[in-house]
């Protein structure tokens, strides 16, 4: 693992995060410390450790590279949301603590090509900076009280999407859907890129197999109000095992780490000579 995909200097110690990519289109942040002179150790969770075998994931969804910041009394890290395919929604976790437990999802805008992101402490604010500059506080984008979180949510799911229902709110602007991959290990909840109008939404490119919980937020112009209670659903494939193979090799197929092992007689003699498929 490559410990600087974001490096923190607080007080005696230099912290090191790394980022693992684990199956199930999921990459979790690490953490490690080394002070002058001493050797690496690395964040159980509990403890540090010498052995970078026993590092700990703190949370999901953060990219190759990101920032960790020290804007007191919080730890800032700040990403691109990978919790989601091509996802490019650009999103921030507090802590009062560089080992975490992280909070958030906080969200601002999307990602650009180029961009910085520096602390200013004395006004407690991040500056975001790509071509213009922008001033970000605590949090990115208040949650408000009202209107009320939408209610009678439900789901029904198979093969890589699911549907999404919910008692339609006068006066709302949209709605905001949040989904989270249990299967997975993914550890807060990711806001969908899109806003949607409707109270009936379908999601796509899940994992079948994977179990899913989702709840929604209504709008009102950019403030979000207060989540509903949760659902949760697990797809499973209706298609010809074939036929998920022989798409794993194709444009459209989203990279990953799934492995299908075929057994003699299973599918066709074609498929069963490319038997190791990649498939997210």
């Amino acid at each position: 693992m490559n410990w600087e995909s974001a490096v923190l200097q607080d007080g005696d110690y230099t912290y090191g995060y790394g980022t693992e990519r684990a199956p199930g289109r999921m990459t979790f942040a690490h953490v490690s410390r080394t002070q002058s002179g001493g050797e690496r150790q690395y964040w159980t969770g509990t403890t540090w450790s010498a052995e970078p075998g026993e590092s700990a994931r703190l949370l999901s969804g953060v990219g190759a590279s990101f920032a960790v910041l020290k804007l007191p009394p919080l730890y800032v890290l700040v990403t691109r949301e990978h919790n989601l395919p091509s996802d490019t929604q650009l999103v921030a976790y507090t802590a009062l603590s560089p080992t975490g437990p992280f909070d958030g999802p906080h969200h601002h805008g999307t990602v650009p090509e180029t961009l910085t992101v520096q602390a200013d402490p004395a006004r407690g604010k991040l500056i975001i900076s790509y071509g213009g500059q922008a001033e970000a506080g605590w949090p990115f984008w208040p949650r408000s009280t009202t209107p009320p979180a939408p209610r009678n949510l439900t789901v029904t799911a198979k093969d890589d999407h699911a549907y999404l229902s919910w008692r339609h709110i006068d006066r709302v602007t949209g709605y905001r859907v949040y989904q989270r991959d249990v299967t997975a290990g993914q550890t807060h909840f990711a806001r969908l890129p899109v806003a949607f109008d409707s109270s009936m939404v379908h999601v796509g490119q899940l994992i079948p197999g994977h179990t899913y919980e989702f709840r929604v937020a209504t709008l009102m112009g950019a403030t979000e109000g207060p989540l509903s209670e949760t659902v949760t659903a697990t797809p499973h494939s209706t298609r010809p095992a074939a036929d998920v193979i022989r798409f794993a090799g194709t444009p459209e197929a989203i990279e990953g780490t799934y492995l299908f092992v075929l057994y003699e007689g299973v599918v066709d003699e074609d498929v069963e000579q490319n038997s190791w498929a990649t498939l997210d």
